[in-house]
């Protein structure tokens, strides 16, 4: 299926923004006095001062490439106090961090890319450097909500139908949640802050953003940040487009883009943080909504591409999963592709396949995956029972390869770190997983005790 990217061509391509500065190509955006500054962290860019937005799990700041031709980015960042062992992540974008004094880093960027300062003790620092923008929506256009920058807006929940764009201006501030159902060329633009921190001052649980049984549609370029729950759910979609979104969850429960009984999804270039899976592939049992849906969330999932992602998974969850939920016949064709995995820190997988349906998961390809940190499991592929299953039937899972793999153990990581594959009971097996240039620490994986896999019901398991 051909997807139809950006916005709609009818619309003018118009270019308004609020910044405070643009010097080298960069711009920088003007935030609401609503939007919480940081307390740990002063940042310069270019010399001038960078709005420090904070969240109860990291801190970020935002700006733009606005002239990618001649930009440059010198970045100075002073921590509240002694900064301790600093990574500045992803490790493969290889920016050179200097350290000036023990308070003090800085480093330069010459092209848009997402980063995090990792120190120890300190709660991390994400770097939005976003690429030139394009495609903007004009004010007051007919199917346009404009949320202009530098203002707060509180939105409850806003409902998206056929063919509207809601835009949220560089430096707008947006708290409430988004829907869009049964509904067909929705966008979702803009470089402002999906804030849902309001549902919880009401006690109450909402997914951020929702789109059930739509089509072509496109998310890009937002900051969601302070999730009650799910970040960012495809439910019964066909032909979604997701580019550059950046998210930051502290609950359990803030899953990062759900993909759930979806087909032709595309998922590229995000950077997130969550407290829960990062990207997931699920379908949920017929009958069963949970919490805000408003339709069933079953069917088969096929064909669906993450790339060139970076995924920091906290204590709940995993990095990349399939499952729990797969009630449906088929979940197939997915890949994973040059992702950066930062930290799995908590009991989860890096790499995921938990059927507790009645699925046959076959066909999953990751490829040109690089694992900077991970604690409890490395590989997880399991058919099972847990307490999300929704039906009595069991499902497979077959034709599963991890390729062009680079995985860094840490000291911790011996004695610690398994991986684990297992069939439900003799019918209901795991089948036909090919580890394909697996590097763990410099050395090929060549034998299973390298990962100390725990195996059950499980066949044909190779190591190339």
């Amino acid at each position: 299926m051909r997807l139809r990217l950006g916005l709609p061509p009818s619309l003018p391509r118009t270019r308004i923004i609020m910044t405070t500065h643009i010097a080298d190509g960069v711009a920088q955006y003007e935030y609401p006095r609503e939007a919480p500054r940081s307390p740990d962290y002063r940042v310069r860019l270019n010399g001038r001062d960078e709005t420090v937005l904070t969240t109860d799990a990291a801190d970020f700041i935002q700006f733009e490439f606005a002239d990618a031709t001649r930009a440059c980015a010198h970045i100075e960042i002073e921590a509240s106090r002694a900064l301790g062992e600093t990574a500045l992540r992803p490790l493969s974008r290889g920016v050179a961090l200097e350290a000036l004094s023990d308070r003090l880093v800085r480093f330069t960027l010459d092209r848009p890319m997402n980063l995090c300062l990792d120190p120890k003790g300190l709660r991390p620092l994400f770097i939005y450097a976003n690429p030139p923008e394009t495609g903007l929506p004009e004010r007051g256009a007919p199917g346009v909500h404009f949320f202009e920058g530098g203002r707060a807006h509180d939105i409850g929940e806003l409902r998206l139908r056929s063919g509207e764009t809601l835009y949220l201006e560089g430096g707008a501030l947006l708290r409430g949640c988004v829907r869009a159902c049964d509904a067909e060329g929705v966008r979702i633009a803009g470089r402002g802050v999906l804030d849902g921190f309001c549902y919880a001052e009401r006690s109450e649980r909402r997914r951020s953003i929702v789109f059930e049984n739509c089509r072509d549609l496109a998310v890009r370029d937002i900051v969601m940040i302070r999730p009650t729950a799910w970040m960012l759910v495809l439910a019964r979609c066909r032909g979604a487009r997701v580019e550059n979104i950046k998210q930051i969850g502290e609950v359990v429960s803030s899953d990062g883009i759900d993909v759930v009984a979806s087909r032709d999804v595309r998922v590229t270039g995000c950077c997130l943080r969550n407290n829960d899976d990062c990207l997931v592939v699920k379908s949920i049992a017929p009958g069963y909504r949970s919490g805000d849906a408003s339709h069933d969330w079953s069917g088969d999932v096929e064909n669906v591409v993450f790339e060139g992602c970076a995924l920091w998974n906290h204590r709940a969850g995993n990095a990349m999963e399939i499952g729990h939920e797969t009630v449906t016949d088929r979940i197939g064709g997915i890949i994973f592709r040059d992702i950066d995995v930062m930290r799995v820190d908590g009991h989860g997988a890096v790499f995921s396949i938990h059927n507790g349906g009645r699925a046959l998961v076959e066909d999953v390809t990751w490829d040109d995956i690089r694992v900077e940190h991970h604690y409890d499991k490395l590989v997880d592929f399991r058919v099972m029972v847990s307490r999300f299953s929704r039906c009595d039937q069991r499902g497979v899972i077959r034709g599963v390869r991890l390729r062009n793999v680079r995985v860094h153990y840490a000291p911790f990581n011996a004695g610690y770190t398994i991986s684990l594959i297992g069939g439900y009971d003799a019918t209901h097996r795991v089948e036909d997983v090919r580890f394909e240039n697996v590097w763990i620490d410099g050395q090929k994986l060549t034998h299973p005790d390298q990962i100390e896999l725990f195996t059950r019901h499980a066949d044909h398991i190779r190591f190339d």
